[in-house]
């Protein structure tokens, strides 16, 4: 089914480079129980795009995609789409496994479809009523939208550099 879609990105977006981190194959565990647990995504609502695990004698690479949605209302979500790049070395130690680098990129955005399924839902009409319904009545609505992504935004900032700063220095 096409659709109308309306996509406005969240003022924040969160670009972290982590150097020499212990064990970094536990960050996207992390990321997942930081999604579900501190900002309220469901689970379900949790979709591993891509995956791909390189290994070589001395070193392994993993490159992760997810995506997050948050049902917000009928036609819109909360969308956090995560990219997770990891470069890791095993290491003889009692407790960690692996030293590697993380690269972490998150952008968050509020996703509005809109049916165009009808001749009527496409006519030019509908599409003048549906933008003024957007920009006289909806517009409060989509404000907050954008206020609730910045704010899970944040909480996810603001938990991962804690979990980045509990970690022992190596």
């Amino acid at each position: 089914m096409p659709k109308l879609r309306v996509e406005d990105k969240c003022d924040i977006t969160i670009h972290k480079r982590v150097k020499n981190v212990p064990n970094p194959q536990n960050i996207y565990h992390e990321i997942i129980d930081i999604l579900i647990n501190r900002c309220s995504i469901g689970k379900n609502d949790i979709n591993e795009e891509f995956y791909e695990h390189e290994k070589t004698e001395d070193s392994e690479k993993v490159h992760i995609e997810l995506t997050a949605n948050k049902v917000l209302d009928k036609h819109s979500k909360l969308v956090i789409d995560i990219e997770i790049n990891i470069t890791m070395k095993p290491v003889n130690k009692k407790d960690i496994k692996f030293i590697g680098d993380v690269e972490i990129e998150v952008e968050g955005f509020v996703r509005t479809e809109y049916p165009q399924d009808t001749a009527i839902q496409k006519s030019l009409l509908w599409n003048t009523l549906r933008g003024f319904y957007e920009k006289t009545l909806y517009s409060d609505v989509r404000e907050d939208m954008m206020k609730l992504c910045n704010k899970v935004m944040r909480k996810l900032k603001k938990n991962l550099d804690a979990y980045f700063n509990l970690l022992p220095k190596v």
